[in-house]
């Protein structure tokens, strides 16, 4: 393409990139970008000058990793390599003594002298590349401040010499990959266009090497991404994104397009959101992973437009698809990060997304066990779904998720560690917040009481502990709403054997200094005291008999069966649906049923999973609001 073709960059970023081009007939008759018109005469010097050179090029085997925009480097781990750099795979003396400022200034001389030889330009170019990829103290700054970022510019233009243009991209790439300021350099010398322009390039590392430098000045901060994305990188990055792309440039492109999708921009949604939709379909689990990235960002701001592209059904297949052991992990949790997002808009979306089989991916990311990030990600979408309607709540109750939450908050320290404890103690609070009773009811027998009396011990921010005591009083609350045949509150007897007391008694000890907090605490545990001396004065006829049976027989006239399961961890298969039936027929017919207890002593143990309520009688028009 010639150099009049290519889209200038604007005003403050950029540089003159003046060039003298020389034939040389030895590359396909392509130019040699040189300042001076000094060529080599020797036929057989420039041939073994050409054949040094490609021997020189050495492929990078990393790239930066940059917060939450960076891509970590294929098959590496992330400290072996620095944020941005491209580190060649062998290790040259050469690198040893190249460390001085005065080395620099004789590369900056060499690079803007007019009469330097093709050679001491090749090697020159080497030289400042590998100073620039020790892994430690490169001297970037010195670099810049030499001037050798414009001399570069003069070079980067010969298509014709895709090797020169390769070690002139790896400079720039490794400057790109430090401080913010070394990155505006970079745009100041006026690279973008360039680099935009060898995004179409033939040759398969100087393309490669075009985009990862595009990757590290699109992570460094969203200012940087504008200025690219104003050159018009969208549609040649998306072009890319197919299988005849090289891997290593999908993954590159990938990660660039979802440091794009930060931004709130209109142009993003159709090239973009269609490109990443083909990157996360990509068989390799890199490309799909910084695709999924991208669709994450785009979910947050537009995710009608993200759902309207048929993404919904596509992420729960990636999920249901997975393995434990697969190499798609991190793929699954930015996918569920796609739809905690969607589940966060409207309705519609809600409905499009649990309609997806939602709750089957769910329970597939659970049992077996997955990794910490995807556990929580689970958890977040637990939470959400928690916050929205009633109907959405029963949805999630019947899938049997409730258990797994209270099975996290419960295991040792080796299974769940404090980031999981904490998101699945989040979406049982929000789930006790907004439930019906009955959902409420259903949440106690299955441990909600104990789970959330063991978060107390958790290390907990001041927002989640207030949260928290919220929700603790809502259950309080959940118990007086409901249908129950005596006075005294069983949850809050449930709540005195956790040891609740004492545990809101420390709490307010800790969070001492905030006045709402410790009142809150003194109330509940005013609260749950009061019932617990209810429930004394209630049962004095059992501590006064000495007949079992007796004692029994009051028992089952003066006790829910909530409260009798707790305190004697047994139920009957009769009891268990008579419970049920109350539910379905109200109060009015409760009574009739407490001749069906059967004898504990020949009782069936049931297991909490296994008791189940059917809040049949419960609908939206009842004037719930559980947002």
């Amino acid at each position: 393409m010639d150099r009049g073709d290519q889209q200038r960059p604007c005003d403050e970023c950029v540089a003159d990139t003046t060039v003298a081009h020389i034939t040389d007939p030895l590359v396909n008759g392509g130019t040699f970008a040189i300042h001076n018109d000094n060529v080599v005469e020797d036929q057989q010097a420039r041939t073994d000058l050409h054949e040094a050179f490609e021997q020189m090029v050495i492929r990078p085997s990393g790239k930066v990793v940059n917060g939450m925009t960076s891509c970590p480097p294929p098959n590496s781990a992330p400290e072996e390599v620095s944020r941005g750099q491209a580190v060649p795979e062998t290790d040259d003396s050469e690198l040893a003594r190249l460390t001085t400022t005065k080395d620099i200034a004789a590369i900056a001389a060499t690079l803007s002298n007019r009469k330097s030889t093709p050679q001491a330009i090749i090697v020159a170019v080497r030289q400042c590349r590998m100073l620039l990829s020790h892994t430690n103290n490169r001297p970037t700054t010195e670099v810049i401040n030499a001037g050798i970022l414009p001399s570069l510019m003069c070079f980067i233009s010969d298509d014709a010499n895709p090797a020169l243009q390769c070690e002139v991209l790896w400079v720039l790439t490794n400057v790109a990959s430090d401080q913010t300021e070394h990155v505006r350099a970079v745009i100041e010398a006026g690279a973008i266009p360039w680099l935009l322009h060898l995004v179409g390039s033939t040759a398969a590392q100087v393309q490669e090497h075009a985009v990862w430098t595009l990757g590290n000045i699109t992570s460094d901060s969203i200012k940087h991404c504008e200025c690219v994305l104003a050159h018009g990188a969208i549609s040649p990055l998306s072009k890319l994104m197919n299988p005849s792309t090289p891997t290593a440039t999908r993954e590159l492109v990938a990660w660039v397009l979802a440091n794009f999708c930060r931004l709130q921009v209109t142009s993003l949604i159709s090239e973009g959101v269609t490109a990443l939709g083909r990157g996360y379909d990509d068989e390799f689990a890199e490309v799909s992973f910084q695709s999924a990235r991208g669709l994450a960002h785009l979910a947050a701001h537009c995710p009608e437009e993200v759902a309207a592209r048929g993404l919904v059904p596509r992420l729960i297949a990636r999920i249901l698809g997975s393995t434990s052991d697969g190499g798609f992990g991190r793929t699954v949790a930015a996918s569920l990060q796609v739809l905690n997002r969607l589940l966060e808009g409207p309705d519609s979306l809600v409905k499009i997304v649990v309609e997806a089989d939602l709750f089957s991916a769910l329970n597939h990311c659970l049992q077996p066990r997955r990794p910490n990030p995807i556990v929580c990600g689970v958890y977040s979408i637990l939470t959400t779904l928690f916050s929205k309607t009633v109907a959405v709540i029963q949805t999630a109750c019947d899938a049997a998720l409730i258990p797994h939450l209270v099975a996290e908050l419960e295991a040792e320290t080796s299974v769940g560690d404090t980031e999981t404890k904490t998101a699945a103690l989040g979406a049982l609070v929000v789930f006790s917040t907004n439930a019906l009773p009955d959902h409420v009811s259903l949440g106690v027998e299955h441990g909600l009481i104990p789970a959330l009396s063991m978060g107390l011990d958790l290390n907990l921010d001041r927002q989640l502990v207030s949260t928290l005591l919220q929700a603790v009083e809502s259950i309080l609350q959940a118990w007086e709403m409901g249908f129950h045949p005596f006075s005294f509150n069983t949850y809050a007897l449930i709540m005195s054997e956790c040891h609740v007391c004492e545990r809101l008694t420390q709490l307010a000890q800790k969070h001492s200094d905030d006045t709402r907090i410790v009142a809150t605490a003194r109330r509940i545990v005013s609260k749950i005291e009061g019932e617990v001396n209810d429930e004394r004065q209630s049962l004095s006829p059992i501590r006064e008999s000495s007949d079992k049976a007796e004692d029994i027989s009051i028992i089952k006239e003066n006790m829910s069966e909530p409260l009798y399961l707790w305190r004697f961890g047994i139920a009957t298969e009769t009891s268990v649906a008579s419970e049920q039936r109350n539910l379905a027929t109200g109060p009015e017919q409760q009574s009739s049923d407490s001749e069906q207890w059967a004898n504990p002593a020949s009782a069936t143990r049931v297991c909490p999973q296994q008791i189940t309520r059917t809040p049949g009688f419960i609908t939206e028009s009842d004037g719930y609001d559980a947002r």
